[in-house]
């Protein structure tokens, strides 16, 4: 079985002005304000949300039955993120995994399962960056009722 996905989003945070008009967060941060002896209102100390963007997606994922008992399960995503707001105006976030799992069928409820995956980031912004590994494993149980 082969599965394709595209997406696309975006992503709008709250600025100051929405977080201070909801809630009990936005009583809290607007008793802080009123007691600030600073002079300076919070509002222009946290002017927006830095992590608004709209990302574009793809995904695919290939599941292979070897045996009646083992199932492997090749998987990708590719993800670029476009910020709109504040200091990261103009950052694009490329994201890129590429993982594999495996399950093998120890009864007909109980399975031992293992993956891998490596998950990289690289930004045109210095210093955010990133490189994983992931591994491991479980053992699953199901039980209907």
């Amino acid at each position: 079985m082969i599965a394709l996905g595209a997406s696309y989003t975006y992503s709008k945070g709250d600025d100051y002005e929405e977080s201070i008009n909801s809630g009990v967060l936005g009583n809290a941060l607007g008793f802080i304000d009123a007691l600030s002896s600073s002079g300076v209102p919070l509002s222009s100390r946290f002017p927006e949300d830095k992590a608004n963007n709209y990302a574009f997606s793809l995904s695919c994922a290939y599941s292979m039955i070897l045996s009646d008992k083992i199932l492997l399960s090749p998987s990708s995503a590719l993800q670029v993120s476009n910020f709109t707001k504040g200091d990261n105006d103009g950052r694009v976030d490329t994201n890129l995994q590429i993982g594999i799992s495996g399950s093998y069928a120890l009864r007909d409820w109980l399975s031992f399962s293992l993956f891998s995956s490596y998950a990289t980031k690289w930004s045109n912004r210095e210093g955010n960056d990133f490189h994983n590994i992931s591994i491991g494993g479980g053992l699953n149980a199901s039980h209907s009722f």
